[in-house]
């Protein structure tokens, strides 16, 4: 398959701590990865800002090249109040990006057990049990699980991307499989993209 130069972000988004990557599908292949901490003491709204600001000083968005994976929200564990505030906080954020130019299309969604079953093997599983296998995956050695499960999402962006743009690409694992037809279900892609998984 040949693709011009495209990168995959991926964005585990916080009020508190969020974690973002950047991995850069260039002739060398590069990845960068980091956090954006926020502290109490100002209204949401500014805080909001604030924090994507911040990360848009972080995270030069290309509409270009960027294709991003964020992760969704955690319906069934947050509470009522976090989830608004997460919620409203990753709509301003999709907002800004769209307003930069970035497509859409071009912004794609991942719930956290999706995320999971890429790393793990299963849907269900402790924040150490991501860092964990995410070093003996990928060699990323990191203690902060934000930046571990934005790492996740960009190889997990990665392999969605490669899946829908090219017919004969292969998951090269069956789990890996059911995780892009997963995300091609959540994000409203065209059934016909599902394939049958092949070793």
């Amino acid at each position: 398959m040949t693709t011009s130069h495209f990168r995959f972000i991926g964005l585990d988004m916080s009020i508190t701590n969020s974690g973002w990557c950047v991995i850069d599908d260039a002739e060398n292949p590069s990845s960068v990865f980091g956090s954006v901490k926020s502290s109490p003491g100002h209204c949401d709204t500014e805080r909001f800002n604030t924090i994507i600001e911040l990360l848009l000083c972080k995270v030069i968005f290309r509409s270009d090249l960027d294709k991003i994976l964020i992760e969704n929200y955690a319906f069934q564990t947050r509470k009522g109040d976090t989830l608004v505030r997460l919620a409203e906080l990753c709509g301003a954020l999709k907002n800004r990006l769209i307003k930069s130019g970035v497509k859409t299309n071009q912004i794609w969604v991942c719930s956290p057990s999706t995320l999971k079953k890429y790393v793990l093997g299963t849907g269900v599983g402790e924040k150490s049990q991501m860092l964990k296998e995410v070093y003996r995956k990928w060699g990323l050695d990191v203690t902060d699980d934000n930046q571990a499960d934005a790492f996740a999402l960009s190889k997990l962006c990665q392999e969605l991307f490669f899946y829908t743009q090219n017919p004969e690409y292969r998951c090269s694992k069956k789990h890996e499989h059911e995780c892009v037809i997963s995300l091609i279900a959540q994000n409203g892609m065209a059934s016909s993209l599902v394939r049958k998984f092949k070793n």
